[in-house]
């Protein structure tokens, strides 16, 4: 699903600033694997190379708070996906704070 959505925006806008995140993994090394098979795939058909964004670790927490519809990185009290979440976002406002 990941790459036809890829194709559709590329479509709508290329050269739209793409940016993965795997989501649900079991670990790290999951993830990697599961980008690598993407960025191949993107780089064969649509002849880009979508950078990593970063990964969301599967956790049982983030599933409690989908149930209770509430952000798990608030209901949470420490863990991995919260930490990913949180870097991602310190990440990502670094580079909107250089933009300007």
């Amino acid at each position: 699903d990941a790459d036809a959505l890829i194709k559709v925006l590329e479509t709508a806008d290329p050269g739209r600033d793409l940016r993965i995140l795997v989501n649900n993994c079991q670990d790290q090394h999951e993830a990697a694997a599961t980008y690598v098979r993407l960025r191949t795939v993107v780089q064969k058909f649509l002849k880009r190379d979508l950078p990593l964004a970063g990964w969301v670790p599967k956790d049982n927490q983030v599933v409690n708070a989908v149930r209770q519809r509430r952000p798990f990185v608030i209901t949470q009290q420490d863990g991995l996906a919260k930490t990913c979440i949180l870097n991602l976002a310190a990440k990502l406002k670094g580079e909107i704070s250089a933009w300007r």
